[in-house]
């Protein structure tokens, strides 16, 4: 039979304690960047989320348009009346996202944008969306014809209902 020596099996309590702590450190260190990368990554996945809802908002505005029979100030009274278009309105908007091409006088959204200098979200003449808000899990992005695309932002306390 052989003899086992006790000295030199495994780590020492505190080299184990030591280990821990060092792991710990990193992970303290590390884990609040990930969360800014995975913010950061959803926020970009809402702007293209948000530009291919835009595309598809304006072609179906764009198809009402080219009708013979169309209208110009129904057509854009149609869609800045509703407060919201989803996916039930339009399939290729995201689930549980909504588009406001809100014409709602004395809305926030309209005094937003009427800060901005827009009145009108459709422009009657060439039935070009000028303006919208799309909103996604507590965020909004604003897109207007001149600036372009804003940056994702949480409501904080913004009602747009």
């Amino acid at each position: 039979m052989r003899k086992l020596s006790f000295n030199n099996i495994g780590f020492t309590l505190i080299e184990m304690i030591v280990t821990i702590v060092i792991i710990g450190i990193l992970l303290a260190i590390l884990v609040p960047g990930m969360f800014k990368y995975i913010d950061k990554a959803k926020d970009k996945q809402m702007l293209v989320n948000a530009t291919s809802s835009y595309k598809a908002v304006q072609a179906e505005i764009l198809y009402e348009y080219a009708k013979p029979d169309a209208n110009i100030m129904d057509i854009a009274s149609k869609y800045q009346i509703k407060k919201g278009l989803n996916n039930n309105d339009i399939p290729t908007i995201p689930g549980g996202a909504r588009v406001l091409l809100c014409k709602n006088g004395g809305t926030e959204i309209q005094t937003f944008f009427s800060d901005l200098g827009i009145n009108d979200f459709i422009n009657y003449k060439t039935g070009e969306i000028e303006a919208m808000l799309y909103i996604e899990n507590g965020k909004y992005v604003t897109y207007t014809k001149y600036t372009g695309w804003g940056e994702a932002k949480d409501f904080n306390g913004v009602i747009i209902e």
